[in-house]
Protein backbone atom coordinates (compact mmCIF):
# COMPACT_ATOMS: atom_id res chain seq x y z
CA UNK A 1 0.00 0.00 0.00
CA UNK A 2 1.47 2.96 -0.86
CA UNK A 3 2.49 6.01 2.24
CA UNK A 4 0.05 8.44 0.39
CA UNK A 5 -2.76 6.24 0.47
CA UNK A 6 -2.20 5.41 4.34
CA UNK A 7 -2.04 8.94 5.13
CA UNK A 8 -5.89 9.85 3.37
CA UNK A 9 -7.17 6.79 5.38
CA UNK A 10 -5.75 7.62 8.88
CA UNK A 11 -6.82 11.28 7.97
CA UNK A 12 -10.61 9.64 7.38
CA UNK A 13 -10.45 7.93 10.51
CA UNK A 14 -9.30 10.97 12.74
CA UNK A 15 -12.24 12.89 11.20
CA UNK A 16 -14.83 10.36 12.01
CA UNK A 17 -13.49 10.12 15.96
CA UNK A 18 -13.29 14.16 15.83
CA UNK A 19 -16.56 14.26 14.74
CA UNK A 20 -18.04 12.02 17.54
CA UNK A 21 -15.93 13.41 20.67
CA UNK A 22 -17.66 17.32 18.99
CA UNK A 23 -21.34 15.77 18.96
CA UNK A 24 -21.03 14.87 22.54
CA UNK A 25 -20.45 18.65 23.53
CA UNK A 26 -23.41 20.38 24.69
CA UNK A 27 -24.53 23.35 21.76
CA UNK A 28 -23.94 27.02 22.93
CA UNK A 29 -27.13 28.21 24.02
CA UNK A 30 -28.81 30.43 21.56
CA UNK A 31 -27.98 34.33 22.27
CA UNK A 32 -30.87 36.30 23.77
CA UNK A 33 -32.16 37.25 20.02
CA UNK A 34 -32.74 33.65 18.96
CA UNK A 35 -34.63 33.13 22.70
CA UNK A 36 -36.56 35.50 21.46
CA UNK A 37 -36.62 34.23 17.73
CA UNK A 38 -38.09 30.62 20.27
CA UNK A 39 -40.54 32.61 22.22
CA UNK A 40 -42.25 34.05 19.31
CA UNK A 41 -42.30 30.34 18.33
CA UNK A 42 -43.64 29.25 21.46
CA UNK A 43 -46.47 31.64 21.65
CA UNK A 44 -47.52 31.04 18.21
CA UNK A 45 -47.60 26.90 18.32
CA UNK A 46 -49.06 27.90 22.02
CA UNK A 47 -52.45 29.16 20.28
CA UNK A 48 -55.60 27.70 18.87
CA UNK A 49 -58.27 25.35 20.04
CA UNK A 50 -57.71 22.36 22.46
CA UNK A 51 -59.75 19.66 24.03
CA UNK A 52 -59.38 16.36 25.46
CA UNK A 53 -62.67 15.00 24.52
CA UNK A 54 -61.93 12.04 23.07
CA UNK A 55 -59.43 10.83 25.96
CA UNK A 56 -62.93 11.84 28.34
CA UNK A 57 -65.26 9.89 26.24
CA UNK A 58 -62.84 6.77 26.65
CA UNK A 59 -62.52 6.90 30.07
CA UNK A 60 -66.07 6.90 30.33
CA UNK A 61 -66.36 3.58 28.25
CA UNK A 62 -63.44 2.27 30.31
CA UNK A 63 -65.91 2.83 33.37
CA UNK A 64 -63.32 5.55 34.58
CA UNK A 65 -65.72 8.41 36.08
CA UNK A 66 -63.65 11.57 37.24
CA UNK A 67 -62.40 11.44 40.52
CA UNK A 68 -61.15 8.59 42.71
CA UNK A 69 -61.62 6.02 39.03
CA UNK A 70 -58.52 8.29 37.40
CA UNK A 71 -61.08 9.46 34.70
CA UNK A 72 -61.26 13.12 33.05
CA UNK A 73 -63.27 15.79 32.64
CA UNK A 74 -64.72 17.02 29.24
CA UNK A 75 -62.15 20.19 29.08
CA UNK A 76 -61.69 22.96 26.11
CA UNK A 77 -59.34 25.36 25.69
CA UNK A 78 -59.70 28.14 23.78
CA UNK A 79 -55.74 29.62 23.60
CA UNK A 80 -55.99 33.68 21.56
CA UNK A 81 -52.99 36.01 20.85
CA UNK A 82 -53.85 38.93 22.01
CA UNK A 83 -52.28 41.79 19.62
CA UNK A 84 -54.02 45.32 21.21
CA UNK A 85 -56.01 46.36 24.39
CA UNK A 86 -54.10 44.63 26.98
CA UNK A 87 -50.79 46.82 28.37
CA UNK A 88 -49.15 44.44 30.97
CA UNK A 89 -45.83 47.16 30.86
CA UNK A 90 -45.03 48.20 34.50
CA UNK A 91 -44.46 52.00 35.54
CA UNK A 92 -40.60 51.14 35.21
CA UNK A 93 -40.67 49.76 31.45
CA UNK A 94 -40.29 52.02 28.45
CA UNK A 95 -42.81 52.57 25.32
CA UNK A 96 -41.03 50.39 23.45
CA UNK A 97 -41.43 47.20 25.27
CA UNK A 98 -43.89 44.56 23.79
CA UNK A 99 -45.24 41.63 25.72
CA UNK A 100 -46.81 38.44 24.35
CA UNK A 101 -50.11 37.47 25.44
CA UNK A 102 -52.37 34.93 25.65
CA UNK A 103 -55.72 35.03 26.63
CA UNK A 104 -56.56 31.43 28.19
CA UNK A 105 -60.08 30.47 28.47
CA UNK A 106 -61.37 27.14 29.98
CA UNK A 107 -64.72 25.32 30.12
CA UNK A 108 -66.35 22.36 30.92
CA UNK A 109 -68.38 20.00 28.49
CA UNK A 110 -67.29 22.23 25.33
CA UNK A 111 -69.84 24.70 26.39
CA UNK A 112 -68.37 28.66 27.54
CA UNK A 113 -71.44 28.75 29.94
CA UNK A 114 -69.52 26.02 31.95
CA UNK A 115 -66.27 28.42 32.38
CA UNK A 116 -64.05 27.78 35.30
CA UNK A 117 -61.36 29.37 34.07
CA UNK A 118 -59.64 32.54 32.04
CA UNK A 119 -56.37 33.95 32.75
CA UNK A 120 -54.02 36.04 30.71
CA UNK A 121 -50.72 35.05 29.91
CA UNK A 122 -47.67 36.88 29.16
CA UNK A 123 -44.30 35.71 27.63
CA UNK A 124 -40.83 37.02 28.26
CA UNK A 125 -37.62 35.80 26.53
CA UNK A 126 -35.00 34.25 28.79
CA UNK A 127 -31.28 32.45 27.81
CA UNK A 128 -30.53 30.07 31.31
CA UNK A 129 -28.77 27.19 30.30
CA UNK A 130 -28.70 24.74 32.64
CA UNK A 131 -26.54 21.27 32.35
CA UNK A 132 -28.32 19.96 35.27
CA UNK A 133 -31.83 20.30 33.15
CA UNK A 134 -30.63 17.48 31.10
CA UNK A 135 -29.10 20.17 28.04
CA UNK A 136 -32.54 21.89 28.87
CA UNK A 137 -32.61 25.74 27.80
CA UNK A 138 -35.26 27.98 29.52
CA UNK A 139 -36.59 30.24 26.58
CA UNK A 140 -39.17 32.06 27.86
CA UNK A 141 -41.10 32.58 31.47
CA UNK A 142 -44.77 32.94 31.52
CA UNK A 143 -46.77 35.09 33.53
CA UNK A 144 -50.10 34.48 34.88
CA UNK A 145 -52.63 36.58 35.61
CA UNK A 146 -56.28 36.98 36.27
CA UNK A 147 -59.19 39.40 35.88
CA UNK A 148 -60.27 41.17 39.23
CA UNK A 149 -63.78 40.14 40.09
CA UNK A 150 -65.19 43.57 37.93
CA UNK A 151 -63.86 43.00 34.86
CA UNK A 152 -63.98 39.07 35.09
CA UNK A 153 -68.23 39.98 35.88
CA UNK A 154 -67.96 42.59 32.58
CA UNK A 155 -66.09 39.64 30.75
CA UNK A 156 -68.93 37.08 31.15
CA UNK A 157 -72.19 39.62 30.62
CA UNK A 158 -69.35 39.90 26.88
CA UNK A 159 -69.56 36.22 26.69
CA UNK A 160 -65.97 36.26 27.77
CA UNK A 161 -65.20 37.65 24.02
CA UNK A 162 -62.09 39.40 24.79
CA UNK A 163 -62.52 42.45 21.52
CA UNK A 164 -66.25 42.83 22.50
CA UNK A 165 -65.27 43.62 26.34
CA UNK A 166 -62.39 45.69 25.31
CA UNK A 167 -64.08 47.65 23.05
CA UNK A 168 -66.50 48.46 25.93
CA UNK A 169 -64.17 48.78 28.82
CA UNK A 170 -61.46 50.35 26.54
CA UNK A 171 -57.64 49.42 27.23
CA UNK A 172 -57.00 46.82 29.91
CA UNK A 173 -54.04 47.38 32.44
CA UNK A 174 -52.02 46.27 35.45
CA UNK A 175 -54.62 47.40 37.50
CA UNK A 176 -57.55 45.52 36.15
CA UNK A 177 -55.54 42.43 36.49
CA UNK A 178 -54.23 40.22 39.33
CA UNK A 179 -50.62 38.67 38.79
CA UNK A 180 -51.05 34.68 40.09
CA UNK A 181 -47.57 35.09 42.31
CA UNK A 182 -45.47 31.90 42.49
CA UNK A 183 -47.49 30.42 39.41
CA UNK A 184 -45.01 31.53 36.88
CA UNK A 185 -44.25 28.90 34.19
CA UNK A 186 -40.69 28.12 33.06
CA UNK A 187 -40.51 26.94 29.20
CA UNK A 188 -37.96 24.57 27.90
CA UNK A 189 -36.41 23.31 24.72
CA UNK A 190 -34.00 20.68 24.39
CA UNK A 191 -31.21 21.40 22.79
CA UNK A 192 -30.51 18.42 21.24
CA UNK A 193 -33.65 18.98 19.47
CA UNK A 194 -33.65 22.46 18.86
CA UNK A 195 -35.47 22.12 15.68
CA UNK A 196 -38.51 20.37 16.60
CA UNK A 197 -42.13 21.77 17.81
CA UNK A 198 -41.50 20.93 21.35
CA UNK A 199 -41.86 23.03 24.66
CA UNK A 200 -42.04 21.64 28.06
CA UNK A 201 -43.41 23.88 30.98
CA UNK A 202 -42.19 23.88 34.73
CA UNK A 203 -43.45 25.98 37.55
CA UNK A 204 -40.42 28.19 38.29
CA UNK A 205 -41.29 27.43 42.00
CA UNK A 206 -40.15 24.22 41.59
CA UNK A 207 -42.29 22.63 44.33
CA UNK A 208 -45.47 24.50 43.55
CA UNK A 209 -46.86 27.56 44.82
CA UNK A 210 -49.72 28.31 47.88
CA UNK A 211 -52.54 30.35 46.29
CA UNK A 212 -55.97 31.28 46.96
CA UNK A 213 -58.67 28.91 46.91
CA UNK A 214 -61.73 30.04 44.10
CA UNK A 215 -64.08 27.87 45.26
CA UNK A 216 -63.52 28.32 48.75
CA UNK A 217 -62.47 31.81 49.66
CA UNK A 218 -59.97 32.25 52.65
CA UNK A 219 -58.87 28.88 52.07
CA UNK A 220 -55.20 28.13 50.62
CA UNK A 221 -54.46 25.22 48.44
CA UNK A 222 -51.13 24.20 46.73
CA UNK A 223 -50.95 24.45 43.10
CA UNK A 224 -48.65 21.87 40.87
CA UNK A 225 -48.53 22.24 37.26
CA UNK A 226 -46.42 20.40 34.41
CA UNK A 227 -47.44 21.13 30.76
CA UNK A 228 -45.56 19.43 27.63
CA UNK A 229 -46.82 21.32 24.52
CA UNK A 230 -46.20 19.51 20.97
CA UNK A 231 -47.59 20.71 17.34
CA UNK A 232 -50.86 18.69 17.71
CA UNK A 233 -51.81 18.64 21.32
CA UNK A 234 -50.42 19.71 25.17
CA UNK A 235 -50.00 17.28 27.88
CA UNK A 236 -51.93 19.37 30.26
CA UNK A 237 -51.10 18.00 34.27
CA UNK A 238 -52.76 20.57 36.33
CA UNK A 239 -53.72 19.87 40.12
CA UNK A 240 -54.59 21.54 43.53
CA UNK A 241 -54.15 20.24 47.42
CA UNK A 242 -56.21 21.59 50.04
CA UNK A 243 -53.56 22.14 53.18
CA UNK A 244 -54.65 17.66 54.23
CA UNK A 245 -53.07 17.30 51.09
CA UNK A 246 -56.12 16.18 49.26
CA UNK A 247 -56.48 16.43 45.60
CA UNK A 248 -59.03 19.39 45.17
CA UNK A 249 -58.79 18.75 41.44
CA UNK A 250 -56.71 17.26 38.77
CA UNK A 251 -56.26 14.00 38.17
CA UNK A 252 -56.03 11.74 40.77
CA UNK A 253 -53.84 9.30 38.84
CA UNK A 254 -51.92 11.26 37.91
CA UNK A 255 -52.46 11.14 33.79
CA UNK A 256 -52.22 14.22 31.95
CA UNK A 257 -54.80 16.10 30.01
CA UNK A 258 -54.54 14.95 26.61
CA UNK A 259 -55.80 18.25 24.84
CA UNK A 260 -55.73 17.95 21.05
CA UNK A 261 -55.70 20.67 18.66
CA UNK A 262 -59.26 20.77 17.30
CA UNK A 263 -60.00 22.34 13.53
CA UNK A 264 -64.21 21.80 13.92
CA UNK A 265 -65.81 24.91 14.99
CA UNK A 266 -67.13 25.01 18.49
CA UNK A 267 -70.46 24.47 17.37
CA UNK A 268 -70.40 21.21 15.08
CA UNK A 269 -68.33 19.86 18.24
CA UNK A 270 -71.19 20.70 20.07
CA UNK A 271 -73.34 18.52 17.67
CA UNK A 272 -71.02 15.58 17.65
CA UNK A 273 -71.14 15.62 21.27
CA UNK A 274 -74.92 15.70 21.93
CA UNK A 275 -75.20 12.64 18.75
CA UNK A 276 -73.11 10.54 20.63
Amino acid sequence: MMPGFKRIIWCQILAICLNKVLALIPTEPPCPSNSSIETQKLVNLFVGEFDNYDQARLDLKKKMPPGEKGGHEHIHCSLKKIDSGIDLRDPSESNDSRHLTISAHYYFDGDPQKTFRYRIYSFQPQSTYSKKKNAMMCISTMKIFKLNSSSEKMLKNHNYELCSFIQEKGAVGLKDLYYIEGCDIEWFKNLKFLKRNLYFGKMASGEGAWIDSQRNPGEKILIKDDIKLQRNKILLNDRGYNIDGKMVYGNSKGIPYEMKRVIKSLKDRLKNVKND
